[in-house]
């Protein structure tokens, strides 16, 4: 028997988020009513970018917590359609919202690996991973691994390793947001980066994960309301249907005979037919439109189509900044139905941004393509002044491949292109930079229980008491957010390009180690360690490879080959040492069984009540 009283979920919490979500249209509405009173620009983006930052802080203060249990697990009672709906944002993030958007319009057919990955990624830890993590109870992905092996050392080296990818993804969200808030505003993107970390810093200051969950719910709603009302208004003009899902098709079929009006080069014909092994995806630039639609690796090729979806898979199934999630919600079920919930979440988003890029192209073929450098469109050329678009202007008629628009300009250049009012333009800003925050709020987190629960106190399996766990925790949220800070001022990387990085190094290393942790219980010490080490040291070394064109393979190959690398290491030196500890097996058969307190909680309540009686 439990020697705290757990406590419900509010049963208001339908409540609040519906006056969210209406605070959140009434903004709008109320700056598309200022906008046609004669309100300044300036003005109505600086309202539209931090009146939802206000909102969001006010959020995780209002949820503000002083217990650990809370901070860093959310009291487990968060019910499951709210914890997949953050999660499902989270894997998501700025970067996927804008970045893949882009890569449909520009890279077409090959921009599905990503998708699928993703998607395919949830769904994997939702059958292997989400159940058993939520029967321990662990706060962090290396917490599990030391408590389930029995091994202080390995839970650091763990977490030291797990830091890598959380970090660059942390660093990647900040970035995408920085950009997004500067594009609205035109603002200084110091002052941009500095409102954007102190609203995750409020949030995660004032109750940890608790906080973050509650304003993740929130952004996620504003990221679905601006998403889906953008694109389906877009529907609407160009198809008058406002589920633009379900006008994908017919509108692939004009794209290519648009396409082929435009003497656009097919698949296997020239250079744009992509080898096995290509990788050739268009950066953090403009991309011009050389390759068709709906033509297959034009610039993935199929193995490298491939080889994109199985480490996507593997870096999101297992990965540090959103697994630990699972231990949030009420019961083993529930965890289950969380990913469910997030597959939901990542698949709509990523449907309605899809046909998004398909509408944006459809109407550069139909009112750019074919017209002199003279008779451009306003919104075009607004694009041109500002560099996120270009077309040539030496030639009498523009062709496809003379026309090019920047990769993350795509989701919010449509609105403008269809002849919208910029309050609907500044709704998609405000969307996208929902996704980065709720991404860099939970890789924040992630982050700083790992540097305070596994790094600091990691040697240790006694929790200290609760005013300086919190204290370690806030103090970690500091450091981590001022690092973050400092690298994105000084960074200079593609936002999408780091989150490949952050996904082959999650797949190299948190992949095997949580596969074999949960699924082979002659998993030991050494075997992970060796796993770890291997995986990493094989990731990283490809990456740093490839990066520097060493090696003429694509970067996420570097993820799959530490994966194979490392369950091969796990299983050779498995070999050569004892059997596992009788503690660890005891952990295993423990977390087959659904029901029942959890294993953390369980271990906490005995320490408990051995002190009690020691005192």
């Amino acid at each position: 028997m439990s020697l705290t009283t757990a406590r419900r979920t509010n049963p208001k919490l339908g409540a609040y988020f519906g006056i969210f979500a209406s605070l959140f249209v009434a903004l709008f509405i109320l700056a598309l009513v200022f906008a046609q009173l004669g309100a300044r620009a300036d003005i109505l983006t600086f309202v539209c970018l931090l009146v939802p930052l206000l909102l969001y802080a006010a959020l995780g203060a209002a949820t503000a917590t002083l217990d650990p249990q809370e901070c860093l697990a959310s009291g487990r009672r968060v019910p499951a359609v709210y914890n997949g709906a953050v999660m499902g944002t989270a894997a998501l993030g700025g970067v996927f919202v804008v970045s893949v958007t882009g890569l449909f319009f520009a890279d077409g057919f090959d921009a599905w690996a990503f998708v699928i990955g993703g998607v395919a990624g949830l769904v994997c830890a939702g059958i292997l991973f989400a159940p058993y993590i939520r029967k321990f109870g662990a706060h962090t992905l290396p917490s599990f691994i030391g408590r389930r092996l029995q091994s202080r050392l390995v839970r650091v080296v763990a977490a030291a390793v797990f830091l890598v990818p959380t970090f660059l993804l942390l660093v990647a969200e900040l970035s995408l947001a920085t950009w997004v808030a500067r594009q609205l505003t035109g603002s200084n993107e110091r002052w941009m980066l500095a409102a954007l970390a102190g609203c995750v810093a409020v949030c995660l200051l004032s109750g940890g994960i608790r906080s973050a969950t509650w304003a993740g719910a929130a952004q996620t709603i504003a990221l679905l309301m601006s998403v889906l009302m953008v694109v389906g208004l877009a529907g609407i003009w160009l198809t008058n249907l406002p589920v633009p899902q379900l006008s994908l098709g017919p509108t692939l079929q004009a794209v290519s005979a648009l396409e082929a009006s435009a003497a656009v080069p097919r698949g296997g014909q020239g250079p744009i037919h992509a080898a096995p092994f290509a990788f050739e995806i268009t950066g953090n630039d403009r991309a011009a439109l050389t390759e068709r639609l709906a033509e297959p690796f034009t610039s993935i090729g199929p193995t490298s189509f491939l080889i994109t979806i199985a480490t996507v898979l593997a870096g999101l199934a297992a990965a540090p900044w959103l697994l630990p999630r699972c231990a949030t919600t009420q019961t083993v079920h529930a965890a289950r139905k969380s990913l469910s919930w997030a597959v939901l979440v990542f698949a709509l988003v990523m449907l309605t941004t899809s046909a998004a890029a398909v509408f944006l192209r459809v109407i550069v073929l139909q009112d750019i393509v074919g017209q002199g450098p003279g008779d451009l469109p306003d919104w075009f050329s607004e694009l041109e002044r500002t560099g996120l678009a270009a077309a040539s202007t030496n030639l009498p008629q523009l062709p496809a491949a003379a026309v090019s628009v920047h990769r993350d300009a795509v989701l919010f250049a449509l609105p403008a292109a269809l002849g919208l009012s910029d309050i609907v333009t500044y709704l998609a800003y405000a969307g996208a930079l929902a996704a980065a925050l709720t991404a860099a709020t939970a890789t924040a987190q992630a982050m700083s229980s790992m540097l305070s629960e596994d790094v600091l106190l990691g040697m240790t399996w006694e929790p200290p008491r609760a005013t300086l766990r919190m204290f370690l925790f806030r103090v970690a949220v500091a450091a981590t957010l001022t690092l973050a800070v400092l690298t994105v001022s000084a960074a200079t990387s593609d936002p999408f390009r780091m989150l490949l990085w952050a996904l082959v190094l999650s797949a190299a290393t948190a992949f095997p180690l949580t596969l074999l942790a949960i699924w082979y219980k002659r998993f030991t010490t050494i075997s992970a360690l060796a796993a770890l080490s291997a995986g990493f040291a094989t990731a990283l070394v490809l990456v740093v490879a490839i990066e520097n064109n060493m090696l003429a393979l694509p970067v996420v190959s570097a993820g799959l080959a530490g994966v194979l690398t490392a369950i091969v290491a796990a299983f050779l030196t498995n070999q050569f040492v004892g059997r596992p500890a009788r503690v660890a097996i005891e952990h295993v058969r423990d977390m087959r069984i659904p029901g029942g307190e959890t294993i953390y909680d369980r271990e906490m309540r005995l320490l408990r009540l051995r002190d009690s009686h020691d005192s």
